[in-house]
């Protein structure tokens, strides 16, 4: 062990506590108990500093732990002390005196006699009128967390076995304060987390119920979008029907529209928005009347897409697009025109009996590149035809990995061959809806027309 022997009297002799090995051994079980037993940092030190004292035999000392906010040596406790010590030496700086000397050089400073001089340490002298006669430094391998410093009426120089005596309870008072600050920062990490928590679950609180207020918002914007009926045609029976996905999930973007255009002629819009939220109902309704405008202008479905692509991709981010059929009904002659952009292709059922899929080239959604061309399909309607358009959300309900799927659409038209449109298009959501075990995850739209009689 190093002693910081400054102008030591190597003659004078070794001070002794007149303890013997079994009363030192006693005092370090009792040290070692207490930081065994306790986690309350100021029992442990008030313990350790009364056993200190009584090994050597000393009616003063303190111990200094470092304050990690200030790096300061701060007194936390401390026996025969004058008041006008402890006024004074509450907070040292960290290489001010013995103490601050001790840990520094992270070694025991011990002060011996110097008769010429009188007292070594001038603080103590000064404000207790006794000298310093030993501070040892509290640490552990990983840091020096503090100093025990004890005083006595002369100075004295201390033995190797006494030096080693204070060590080891050093060296116990540094594990103690080492685990204490361990809790303490372990305890404040776990208060911490619960405060980030407790934040957390607020700002949740707080977006959900934003969410909910645009998502009700959201929905009001797109039933509002919707007709509330379809319209009343000389032989030909329309259904439709909106579905929105489970309560949890946000408004999508499905629609569906009907615009009797005059000259014995009706369009058939169905189409489904990127997104969902207020913003996703907000291009709905653009879109919607974009298409609408410039049917009025001119009945042509290809004309009518080509300009409403230009219009969208002009208003809207590269992200959003909007899926599109479009088919205009001549009532007269029964004969449909149609485009289908981005949607999934719509079932003929001819005659109640043969089902088949319209046929359609690959064409892009609206909105996603402005120099699309789209180009019209016919289809002439007869008697007993039905025609069901939908929206992807009906064939990718899901069940675990498979999807309901075309193939689940047409097992359910060919069992409900002979029921209502309303009979047909209801099982239909029925059955999407129960394959996904009770909760659709997107929104589906569907619009139906079945033909009563022959055109003239």
């Amino acid at each position: 062990m190093s002693l910081k022997q400054r102008e030591a009297d190597m003659a004078l002799p070794a001070w002794s506590s007149g303890l013997d090995e079994k009363s030192k051994l006693r005092i370090i079980n009792d040290v070692a108990i207490s930081v065994a037993q306790s986690i309350e940092l100021e029992t442990v030190l008030t313990i350790s500093l009364e056993k200190v004292m009584e090994a050597f035999n000393v009616t003063s000392g303190g111990i200094y732990l470092k304050d990690l906010g200030t790096d300061e040596l701060v007194l936390q406790t401390y026996r025969g002390l004058t008041p006008a010590f402890v006024l004074d030496k509450t907070s040292i700086s960290l290489s001010s005196g013995c103490a601050g000397w001790a840990f520094e050089h992270k070694e025991i400073f011990s002060a011996f006699g110097r008769p010429e001089a009188g007292f070594i340490c001038e603080d103590a002298d000064r404000l207790m009128g006794i000298d310093c006669l030993v501070a040892s430094p509290i640490s552990t391998p990983r840091r020096v967390h503090g100093v025990i410093e004890l005083f006595a009426p002369v100075s004295r120089r201390l033995s190797q076995d006494e030096a080693h005596l204070i060590k080891v309870i050093s060296d116990q008072i540094g594990i103690a304060v080492e685990n204490a600050r361990l809790y303490e920062e372990s305890r404040e990490n776990v208060l911490k987390l619960t405060e980030l928590q407790e934040e957390l679950a607020t700002t949740n609180r707080r977006l959900q119920t934003h969410l909910s207020q645009e998502s009700h918002i959201a929905e009001i914007l797109q039933k509002s979008l919707l007709p509330r009926h379809p319209p009343k045609l000389p032989d030909i029976k329309i259904a439709s029907r909106l579905v929105s996905a489970t309560a949890a999930a946000d408004v999508g973007g499905d629609f569906y529209d009907f615009i009797e255009l005059g000259n014995n002629k009706v369009a058939i819009i169905l189409g489904d928005v990127c997104g969902s939220g207020i913003d996703v109902a907000t291009l709905t309704g653009m879109a919607k009347n974009t298409i609408r405008a410039f049917a009025w202008e001119d009945p042509n479905v290809s004309s009518i897409l080509n300009r409403a692509n230009r219009v969208i991709c002009a208003q809207t981010e590269p992200s959003k697009f909007v899926a599109i059929f479009l088919g205009i009904i001549d009532l007269s002659t029964h004969i449909l025109n149609y485009c289908i952009a981005g949607q999934p292709k719509p079932f003929l059922i001819r005659s109640g009996e043969k089902i088949a899929q319209l046929d359609s080239g690959v064409m892009l959604a609206l909105g996603i590149e402005p120099d699309s061309l789209y180009s019209s399909n016919s289809i002439n309607l007869e008697r007993n035809d039905t025609l069901l358009v939908y929206t992807d959300g009906l064939i990718e309900a899901r069940r675990n990995k498979e999807l309901f799927g075309e193939e689940g659409v047409i097992k359910i038209l060919r069992q409900e061959s002979g029921s209502s449109l309303d009979e047909v298009v209801d099982t239909i959501l029925a059955a999407a809806k129960s394959f996904a075990g009770g909760r659709l995850k997107d929104d589906v739209a569907i619009v139906s027309l079945r033909v009563s009689k022959n055109s003239v």
